[in-house]
């Protein structure tokens, strides 16, 4: 368009739509901008106020402070006395009726496939006791 001549009406206020756009824009930059700012400094006392409570609860509770601090080490720390007593019940029965079989095969003395099988069972439920009675001490 030469500089002699006028804009037509349309692209005249197509211009200054497009002005007033990017002037809300640049409006809406400048607060959402402050917004941010003020979020953040709400945010970094929220952390601070947080850090004084866990400090304050770690100075009440020493032996809690410690057991989330080992928490954190070792994800899978508790999870051996459940698997080991999983492998006794499960385990040690199948071990006495695996003896009591082979004892019938090798005797023809059926009678201690039950009888081994049941002390497998018991065996099973004293070690898992006595696991559980070392984890909680």
């Amino acid at each position: 368009m030469e500089p002699d001549q006028t804009p037509e009406p349309g692209q005249q206020e197509a211009a200054e739509s497009q002005d007033r756009v990017s002037e809300a824009a640049r409006e809406a930059r400048i607060k959402m901008q402050a917004e941010l700012e003020g979020m953040e400094k709400r945010l970094a006392k929220v952390q601070e106020r947080s850090q004084d409570v866990r400090r304050g609860l770690d100075a009440a509770h020493p032996a809690l402070a410690e057991e989330r601090k080992q928490e954190g080490k070792n994800p899978y720390a508790g999870l051996a006395p459940g698997v080991a007593i999983a492998y006794a019940i499960i385990g040690l029965p199948i071990a006495g009726w695996g003896i009591g079989w082979l004892v019938n095969y090798l005797t023809g003395n059926s009678e201690l496939i039950p009888i081994l099988t049941m002390a497998g069972v018991a065996l099973g439920i004293a070690f898992s006791y006595a696991v559980i009675r070392r984890t909680q001490q």
